[in-house]
């Protein structure tokens, strides 16, 4: 069975739920989701790259940059969103000093842009 990425996108609005209902684990349940959101998203994004767009993946870190500078000639909305995506999952992971921007509000925007990125990765042409 193949694992989809997307699932992660649901365990990212488990993470939320728990983030809205215990104040104590809340940045660390926010800062959670956002990750989840972004693998999520990030994933089925380099999987639909490299099965209809001819994106040739390296499996390394190198394609969290790779993936979006292959989208910016086939829908560059998508390759800006994934390079913020990923500047905040990156804060989220990295940033030791708590932001305002890692509450439920924020963490709730990127679970619904990874979502609505979905959509739109979905309808981008398939190179035959």
């Amino acid at each position: 069975m193949v694992f989809n990425w997307l699932d992660f996108l649901d365990i990212a609005d488990k993470l939320h739920e728990i983030g809205t209902m215990n104040t104590q684990n809340s940045v660390a349940a926010y800062r959670s989701a956002v990750g989840r959101a972004y693998y999520g998203i990030f994933c089925h994004a380099r999987d639909y790259a490299e099965d209809y767009l001819q994106y040739k993946g390296e499996a390394r870190g190198n394609d969290h940059y790779g993936v979006p500078k292959h989208y910016k000639k086939h829908n560059p909305q998508v390759s800006r969103e994934l390079q913020q995506l990923h500047e905040f999952r990156k804060n989220c992971d990295y940033d030791l000093i708590v932001t305002q921007e890692m509450d439920a509000d924020k963490t709730r925007q990127i679970i619904k842009r990874a979502r609505k990125l979905k959509d739109i990765i979905d309808t981008i042409p398939k190179i035959p």
